[in-house]
């Protein structure tokens, strides 16, 4: 009987002893890769930076047509805290003149990020549908244009927008981004901040509410 009870006391401690083992083992491998997750996502954050920090010093400051035959969509959104996200863009050819201009407004509290994409995705939208199908898509967030130009999409809210874009994008014969400082999206941002007062959806064919022509004639004219 005694025997019995030191065979038992034996496997039992035996039982924790590889139980501990097991377990101390599996924590150092989880450790280690989540180590080696951080070390990614470290190393990824360090190359958005420099993308940004390279890009930064070459950024176009003034709008420039696009070359013939394909048209150039410029796109940006204005946050209202008390309406929800207006988005703008305006449309125009290789000569300067304007193909339309659009306008929207949606409710709701969007992050800025999220909020230029959806621009981008309602302006290419329009635009596909207008039959519009060798296009350039210019934007003056550089985080969304980075991440169109590299196909990146993010398991986030960011990202959904962004895979929509591009898969509008396929369905062109020709879709290339482009990226552009605030000064030359002057267009696109009044529009952005015009949708405010508009209860709907809104598009110009071949114009421009009046207010803003001297914004596409100062592009062309610098």
């Amino acid at each position: 009987m005694f025997a019995r009870m030191l065979a038992v006391n034996y496997v039992e401690k035996q039982m924790k002893m590889n139980m501990w083992v097991f377990e101390q083992k599996r924590r150092e491998e989880m450790d280690l890769v989540h180590r080696a997750m951080s070390m990614v996502n470290d190393y990824e954050r360090a190359n958005d930076r420099e993308a940004i920090e390279m890009d930064d010093s070459c950024l176009k400051s003034r709008w420039s047509p696009p070359i013939m035959g394909h048209y150039k969509i410029n796109v940006d959104a204005a946050i209202f805290k008390e309406t929800g996200v207006g988005m703008g863009a305006v449309v125009c050819d290789s000569i300067g003149e304007v193909i339309a201009a659009m306008v929207s407004l949606r409710k709701g509290d969007y992050a800025v990020d999220i909020a230029e994409a959806m621009a981008a995705r309602f302006a290419l939208k329009i635009a596909w549908e207008s039959g519009l199908r060798s296009v350039i898509l210019e934007t003056d967030n550089l985080k969304l244009f980075q991440h169109l130009k590299k196909a990146k999409v993010e398991a986030s809210a960011f990202g959904i927008v962004v895979k929509d874009i591009l898969q509008l994008a396929t369905l062109c014969t020709s879709c290339s981004f482009s990226h552009v400082r605030r000064k030359g999206n002057q267009v696109a941002h009044k529009l952005a901040k015009l949708s405010k007062d508009c209860n709907e959806e809104r598009i110009w064919i071949e114009e421009l509410p009046e207010q803003l022509y001297h914004l596409v004639s100062d592009d062309l004219l610098e």
